[in-house]
C-alpha cells in the first residue's frame, strides 16, 4: 500500500482504471495513506488514512470467442471480504456492468478482480481518491 506525500491536505482526485484481467485475481484498487502537514502551529507531519469512492459500475468486456467468467470482491482491512459477483459469465463480444458505484474503501481495503483466463476480459472503472476526512473530537484540538 503506497503512501502519498503532500504539501497540503489533498482534495479528492478523479481517476480511471482500464486493464486486462488476469486469472487468479489481481488487486486493482488499493487505498493509499497520506503523509500531510499537521494542522495548527505544529510544523510536523502526520500519516492520515486515504479513501476511494467508486463512482461508476465496473465495465467488463469479453473480447474472446468463448464465454468467460469474472469474479469481483471487496477486501476489507479487518480481513473480511464481500463478493460483488462470483464466476459471473460474460458472453463473447459482450459487456457487463458490475454495480460497484457508491462503494467507499478506506486505507487497507482493496478491490480484487479475477477472470477465468488471462487477457480476454477487459475492465474499466472510475473512482475518486483522496485523504479521508476525520472527525475532530472534543479534546483533540
Amino acid at each position: 500500500m503506497p503512501t502519498i506525500t503532500a504539501r497540503l491536505a489533498p482534495t479528492a482526485k478523479p481517476q480511471a482504471l482500464s486493464l486486462w484481467l488476469k486469472a487468479g485475481g489481481s488487486r486493482v484498487l488499493e487505498v493509499p495513506d497520506y503523509d500531510v502537514p499537521k494542522v495548527g502551529f505544529d510544523s510536523g507531519r502526520t500519516i492520515e488514512p486515504g479513501v476511494i469512492e467508486i463512482s461508476s459500475p465496473m465495465l467488463v468486456c469479453n473480447t474472446g470467442a468463448e464465454p468467460q467468467q469474472v469474479t469481483l470482491k471487496i477486501l476489507r482491512a479487518n480481513g473480511s471480504f464481500t463478493f460483488i459477483c462470483k464466476d459471473y459469465s460474460v458472453l463473447p463480444n459482450d459487456t457487463v456492468l458490475i454495480p460497484v458505484q457508491g462503494q467507499f474503501l478506506l486505507t487497507g481495503d482493496a478491490v480484487e478482480v479475477s477472470a477465468s483466463v488471462d487477457d480476454v476480459l477487459h475492465s474499466t472503472v472510475s473512482f475518486t481518491v483522496g485523504q479521508a476526512e476525520s472527525e475532530i473530537l472534543e479534546g483533540d484540538v
